[in-house]
């Protein structure tokens, strides 16, 4: 979601073992960068938000890093936003299985990317 020309990601999970999410963006959608970090609360349904501090210019491909307790890691989504005018865009849910949602207040074009960069679909 973009809220004041910033990019807004907010994640409802269920979780077990979860020590950390780190936030990563990048402008190209395969060199990803952190952005910031929020710690799990505990096992069970969370909610989450994270405002990136730069201003979006264009667009952003964003994605979250899972790391657990022991170590693993996992990259459950990767979303693009854009900016162009004021319009609202809602993706859910994170992470999805076989079917994810997306909601926008106009008509857009979305891609949907692996987490090796590749477009799955469109």
């Amino acid at each position: 979601m973009i809220n004041n020309k910033q990019a807004q990601l907010n994640c409802k999970v269920n979780e077990t073992n979860v020590k950390e999410y780190e936030f990563q963006q990048s402008t190209e959608g395969t060199n990803f960068i952190g952005i910031g970090i929020l710690f799990g609360k505990g096992d069970g349904i969370n909610n989450y938000q994270f405002t990136e501090q730069k201003t979006l210019n264009g667009s952003s491909y964003y994605r979250i890093k899972q790391i657990d307790f022991d170590g693993k890691f996992s990259y459950p989504a990767l979303i693009r936003l854009y900016l162009s005018g004021m319009s609202l865009l809602t993706i859910y849910p994170n992470p999805f299985k076989n079917k994810i949602n997306i909601n926008s207040s106009k008509i857009q074009t979305a891609s949907l990317i692996d987490a090796h960069g590749r477009q799955v679909r469109q």
